[in-house]
């Protein structure tokens, strides 16, 4: 939290530690400037004392300081572990497809990543099945109905996206598992231990039992209705799966040896990205990780699940190269220890697009896009808000899942604004004192330094046709200054000065904004 006196150009920051257990945090704020931090459901007297930390940090009158300093105190929760991930920032796709597609105009859109859709399992949580040469019919809301896949056939993808420029995360989940999932559960089907995989009924009862994640049973039933779930019940979810603890060792195990074969078995995939980390708000009351006190009795919260499993897999994918992205329902700093980039579905949301902007001031952030109309209304609007933080929009790709597809008109708008969504790739943010500033706040201005240079995104200006740009804090003198426009790939030489310690562009607008670059 920060307090600001722009008139002394003073400000002062309260930053809590990532590295505290914390479980439940909330912050409220009044119309007198008070402040107060509250955390909730820690245990006093268990295994691990509670122990919170809190940083006073004064600085300049700008947002970016209190972030600054966090940044370099905490850098393992903002920095990627694979440096190379940078490749892979551009606009993206969650895609099952596996038909053709015209590999320059996707070039064009500066498409660079398929979080390939999740439907290559036979079920949820099955993802690489323990066979060699066999396949199996793929998942698809339905079972048995996503038509034939196997190891070798996800490999071969991997390896002909890689060969055309572009990179692959296959699908993962710590926290659901199952289609169809019974309860109470039903007989045993499978005929030998061989076959166990290929019911997920057989294989939840007979290997992960323990780790199913039941709803409360301090929950009213009737807040549950008629359904299937309920006090005591599993928690259901997508295709009749259920909610899962990855902290109980059968299933971290179970997890931890389906990540060893995507490193052996899918050499060619770029990593995973980890689906649905809502279900980590969630408390196992039938656990107890000596942290933390729920509904008046020790339990497991499963933030704690997802740390203590996060030291083995982060190791293991990063010491294979291989990166690990995330969808992060619960935007949260504190788990993003070991993650190399965030894959968001909520980005149409602007609070979730800010969060996750400056959860990846170091690493890649992908934004979802769910359909045409939500640009349609104000496609320059729509780009020029992710430019401005940062973010790549998902792209129109054949067989988006609950997601952007192609289409003319949407085609020509990411065609429009592709070369400056290009120009970001390898961004970092510059979180120098009042780093980009527009004169007369005429428009938007950020900056990022990228490994030719700088850019900095001009943006949301309407009709202005020109503005003044003021960059702070350049590493180095500027060898040249160059701005890009929407629906015009050619750079165009922008004039600079100095003036003081600060560097002044006057630099065009068109269709209130541009991409300026500044080469050292």
């Amino acid at each position: 939290a920060t307090f600001m006196e722009p008139n002394r150009d003073f400000g002062v920051s309260l930053i809590l530690s990532p590295e505290d257990d914390l479980l439940d945090l909330t912050l409220a704020t009044d119309g007198n400037g008070g402040i107060e931090f509250a955390r909730y459901h820690h245990r006093i007297g268990g295994a691990r004392a509670p122990r919170f930390a809190m940083d006073i940090v004064t600085h300049e009158a700008d947002w970016r300081g209190g972030l600054r300093w966090m940044s370099r105190r905490y850098p393992e929760y903002f920095n990627p572990v694979i440096g190379s991930v940078h490749e892979m920032g551009g606009t993206s796709a969650y895609s099952a497809a596996e038909t053709d597609f015209d590999v320059a105009l996707m070039k064009k859109m500066a498409f660079r990543t398929n979080w390939k859709a999740s439907f290559d399992f036979p079920y949820m949580g099955m993802f690489l099945p323990p066979v060699e040469g066999e396949t199996w019919q793929r998942y698809s809301g339905e079972s048995g109905k996503g038509g034939p896949t196997s190891i070798a056939a996800m490999a071969e993808y991997s390896r002909r996206m890689r060969t055309l420029g572009f990179h692959v995360l296959n699908y993962f989940n710590v926290t659901e598992f199952g289609a169809d999932i019974v309860f109470p559960p039903p007989p045993h089907r499978a005929k030998s231990e061989a076959d166990l995989w290929k019911d997920s009924n057989d294989f939840l009862y007979g290997a992960l039992a323990d780790a199913i994640l039941y709803v409360p049973a301090s929950a009213r039933a009737d807040a549950w209705g008629k359904g299937r779930t309920g006090p005591n019940r599993p928690y259901y979810t997508w295709g009749a799966g259920i909610a899962m603890d990855c902290g109980e060792p059968s299933y971290r195990q179970f997890l931890l040896e389906q990540a060893r074969r995507h490193i052996y078995r899918l050499p060619e995939s770029s990593g995973i990205c980890i689906d649905r980390l809502d279900w980590l708000r969630m408390y196992n009351e039938r656990r107890d990780d000596g942290v933390s006190w729920f509904v008046d009795k020790p339990a497991r919260s499963l933030v704690m699940s997802w740390k203590g499993f996060m030291k083995d897999l982060g190791p293991m994918m990063h010491n294979a190269g291989k990166v690990i992205f995330v969808n992060n329902h619960d935007k949260r700093l504190d788990l993003l220890h070991s993650i190399d980039g965030i894959f968001d579905e909520f980005t149409s949301n602007g609070a979730a697009l800010n969060t996750t902007a400056l959860l990846c001031i170091r690493r890649p952030a992908l934004g979802w896009t769910n359909r045409e109309e939500e640009i349609k209304s104000d496609p320059d609007g729509f780009f020029q808000r992710f430019l401005y933080l940062g973010v790549w929009p998902m792209a129109p790709f054949p067989g988006n899942d609950h997601s952007l597809t192609p289409s003319a008109w949407v085609n020509r708008q990411y065609l429009d604004y592709g070369p400056m969504m290009d120009a970001m790739r390898g961004r970092q943010w510059v979180l120098e004192p009042h780093a980009a500033e527009v004169e007369g706040d005429a428009a938007r201005a950020n900056l990022f330094e990228t490994p030719d240079g700088y850019i900095a995104p001009v943006m949301l200006g309407g009709a202005t046709s020109s503005v003044r740009l003021i960059l702070r804090g350049l590493h180095g003198t500027p060898r040249a200054a160059a701005a890009l426009h929407p629906r015009n790939p050619e750079w165009m030489n922008v004039p600079f000065s100095r003036r003081g310690g600060s560097w002044v562009l006057d630099v065009p607008l068109k269709r209130g904004c541009a991409m300026v670059r500044v080469s050292r």
